[in-house]
């Protein structure tokens, strides 16, 4: 599962991201749940933020702002080249 957020501003990443990560978590359902210590959530969500070669600097603005949001909201998350990989919820 993925989304792809080339070209939308930083405040609409930031919502569009979270809310499409919800939905892929509540959409997963009894999926979630760890069967024989594996979780079944496949390879996670990939929110695609690009690497950031068209922004000011060449650094992408959106994959710090998309990865904050998300980890404020509690989710497990991987960093890779301008993908931000969304593996589950962060233990508490």
């Amino acid at each position: 599962s993925m989304c792809d957020l080339h070209g939308v501003g930083v405040e609409d990443a930031r919502r569009i991201a979270c809310a499409r990560v919800a939905e892929w978590w509540d959409g997963l359902g009894e999926g979630r749940i760890r069967a024989g210590g594996k979780s079944r959530i496949g390879d996670g969500f990939a929110v695609v933020v690009g690497k950031g070669r068209h922004s000011a600097g060449g650094r992408s603005v959106l994959g710090p702002a998309v990865l904050k949001a998300l980890v404020a909201r509690g989710w497990k998350v991987e960093v890779g080249s301008g993908v931000v990989l969304v593996t589950g919820r962060a233990r508490r």
